[in-house]
């Protein structure tokens, strides 16, 4: 019977491979295959449910203060979607753990009088346990994430450093887009962690 990841055992694999020190192609090959496992046998189901938040969807943090990286859980309401944004050139997965949601990744291709000027490169729908890799470097750093459906959706959002800052993407004009800094927040002190219990997230 393969074994069940329970979210410590995740923390712990992320932690051995931050040590193992590799290249970004490789280091996001290992945890894309981590969160996989992650994802695939563990139910989110209960936790998508009605709850207040400070932003257009909500930010569960999974890890520790001490964690030097970040699990986090968003969920989406219906018809929902995040601004375009950035992850401060961290390596990162992004898997949908229930729902479905849509990927916008975004490139910068030139440098405008009043920022940047930002084109896509291409949407993909996801559905339950697919992974999308997030990389330093343009092509695969920046993105929008949305909830198309009437239905809630719920993704899984592991960065191997913890994203403490990051940036929006501010249309004004055309493609050009000015960068407007933020620190990354979390709902997670108004609300229960109901997945950090091992008990909750698989048996082994």
């Amino acid at each position: 019977m393969e074994e069940i990841m329970h979210l410590r055992s995740l923390r712990q694999n992320i932690q051995e491979l931050k040590q193992l020190n590799l290249e970004s192609a490789q280091a996001s090959y290992h945890l894309a295959n981590l969160v996989k496992q992650f994802t695939a046998h563990n139910s989110f189901e209960h936790l998508l449910r009605s709850r207040s938040s400070n932003g257009l969807y909500r930010r569960h943090r999974l890890t520790e203060l001490t964690d030097d990286f970040h699990i986090i859980l968003a969920t989406w309401e219906p018809h929902s979607c995040s601004p375009i944004h950035d992850h401060d050139e961290t390596i990162g997965a992004v898997a949908v753990v229930a729902g479905q949601t849509v990927e916008t990744k975004y490139r910068c291709v030139a440098h405008a009088e009043r920022g940047l000027c930002v084109g896509s490169s291409g949407n993909e729908s996801f559905a339950n346990c697919t992974v999308s890799p997030i990389l330093p470097g343009d092509n695969l750093q920046i993105h929008q994430m949305a909830n198309q459906t009437d239905a809630l959706a719920a993704t899984l959002h592991v960065y191997l450093h913890a994203l403490d800052r990051f940036h929006l993407y501010e249309h004004h004009a055309d493609r050009q887009y000015a960068l407007i800094p933020k620190q990354l927040w979390f709902d997670q002190d108004s609300v229960d962690r109901p997945i950090a219990e091992p008990a909750l997230i698989g048996v082994s």
